[in-house]
């Protein structure tokens, strides 16, 4: 048997991207996270102090979310985040990491859950603002059974990362 090579049209790669672009959905990692007890802290802390406490993690979860763009934030809510990853092995690993590089208190306490699978992507001005869909209220709901401190994937994520690669991520904070 002989190898053929397919002609592509400039049309076809048009008619393509036209599809694409109607089509604004993405298979991906989304990762939900949420600090506990917040409502109380703010109350016993005031908000000034609060608010410095959210900001510090705020940006330990970035840098290691978004360091080498490995993942990206969709956007921070508060006391929680939502943030995407195109690899279930980083966001798993970048989790973990997010986890052992916060403060250990029970005050305000990170929970994490992550679900994989078809998301719809909005955009403002060509930018990604928000994605959403069955997959993003899956990993709140698996954020929500997470033990304060720890990360819980749903079994697509589990069953689709590769461990070796997550066992270094970690190994490295």
């Amino acid at each position: 048997m002989g190898s053929s090579v397919i002609q592509v049209s400039p049309e076809d790669v048009a008619t393509t991207e036209h599809y694409r672009q109607q089509k604004d959905t993405a298979v991906l990692c989304v990762v939900f996270g949420d600090f506990c007890s917040s409502t109380k802290l703010l109350e016993r802390l005031g908000e000034t102090k609060y608010d410095e406490l959210r900001r510090e993690r705020e940006a330990v979860i970035t840098d290691h979310i978004t360091r080498d763009s490995a993942g990206a934030i969709v956007k921070m809510m508060g006391d929680g985040f939502l943030a995407v990853f195109s690899e279930p092995s980083t966001a798993v690993g970048r989790s973990l990491l997010v986890q052992t590089c916060l403060p250990r208190d029970t005050e305000f306490g990170l929970r994490i859950g992550i679900d994989m699978g078809q998301v719809v992507r909005q955009r403002k001005s060509g930018i990604v603002s928000d994605v959403f869909g069955g997959r993003v209220n899956r990993a709140a709901r698996i954020e929500e059974l997470a033990n304060v401190g720890s990360v819980l994937s749903s079994y697509v994520v589990y069953d689709s990362a590769v461990w070796a690669q997550i066992d270094a991520v970690v190994a490295i904070s």
